[in-house]
């Protein structure tokens, strides 16, 4: 039987830990851990029958063996701030040494000891998490491009590069909770590449949303205003519908246009948008304050606020 005890959490497996003397056990998890006991049980001889025993954020019960109810092994993974010295004390307590607190090749220092009741406890240190990857060295700025006076962000680099690419996923799955959206609608083209390995890494559906004439099934068109002319955007008319929560997905966030439209689609279908979501803002330009004025919040992993690369 094995448990695991983290900094915020129960146990995840087990009702019990039947051990040989809950009574020694109990009392040397509160010198070791500074356990708390709530709700011991005891016999007319103040042997302790079971108990809530908490050890910071997490809950394991205790229970005495009895006839019927025999004293199973147990392996319990809990975290310390200092494994050397939680290591020694355990010693002085009377533990077995199991293994002895590793200094090579382990970032934990895990170290195990054995209590007088049969119990492994696996003492290891809190990692912290990683700082996020820093994706901007990855995108790349390409100068008059399409045209002179453009600073265009080229994602490529990102691309090519599979653990930046996949910390880019990580990042977006982070930005707006999973939880908050059914579906991800990316928007062509480069909305494909991040919308549909988001969809893999959260198991959720995706929706291409793509230029005239691309989808074969019946579709939902909506035109929209560029500089100079019009453009549209197509769904398929069963892609989504009523009470569906959808995320709209782009690699990046100019004037906003293009996603306003796919908003208006998702909307015609009867839909309703969670949130629009980029890789790269360019908040010198309009895109952010078009989306709120209706009504979609905005989020993005690098903002760009003038032409700097």
């Amino acid at each position: 039987m094995s448990h695991n005890i983290t900094a915020g959490g129960y146990p995840t497996v087990s009702p019990y830990l039947t051990v040989n003397g809950a009574g020694h056990t109990l009392v040397f998890l509160e010198k070791l851990l500074g356990a708390t006991a709530r709700l011991v049980h005891r016999d007319d001889h103040a042997r302790v029958l079971h108990a809530e025993v908490v050890i910071g954020d997490s809950l394991v019960m205790l229970a005495d063996a009895q006839p019927g109810w025999p004293a199973r092994e147990g392996h319990i993974h809990v975290y310390v701030p200092d494994v050397d010295a939680a290591y020694h004390r355990a010693l002085e307590l009377g533990a077995d040494s199991v293994q002895a607190p590793v200094k090579k090749d382990d970032p934990d220092r895990r170290a195990g000891v054995r209590d007088s009741g049969g119990t492994t406890w696996w003492l290891a240190t809190p990692q912290e998490d990683p700082a996020p990857v820093d994706l901007r060295p990855f995108i790349r700025t390409v100068m008059d491009f399409p045209r002179p006076g453009i600073g265009f962000k080229d994602i490529t680099p990102l691309l090519a590069d599979a653990a930046a690419f996949s910390a880019c996923v990580d990042q977006l799955a982070d930005a707006v909770s999973p939880e908050s959206y059914d579906r991800i609608a990316g928007i062509e083209s480069r909305g494909f590449l991040f919308g549909a390995a988001l969809a893999l890494r959260t198991g959720k559906p995706f929706i291409p949303l793509r230029k005239p004439g691309k989808l074969p099934w019946a579709c939902r068109r909506v035109e929209y205003a560029l500089e100079y002319g019009t453009d549209a955007l197509e769904i398929h008319e069963d892609s989504c519908g009523p009470g569906d929560r959808v995320l709209l997905l782009d690699d990046l966030l100019a004037t906003g246009g293009t996603v306003k439209a796919a908003a208006r689609l998702v909307h015609e279908l009867g839909a309703s948008v969670t949130a629009a979501l980029f890789v790269i803002e360019l908040g010198f330009l309009p895109g952010r304050k078009a989306l709120e004025k209706d009504g979609v919040a905005v989020h993005s992993l690098l903002a760009y606020n003038g032409e700097e690369s």
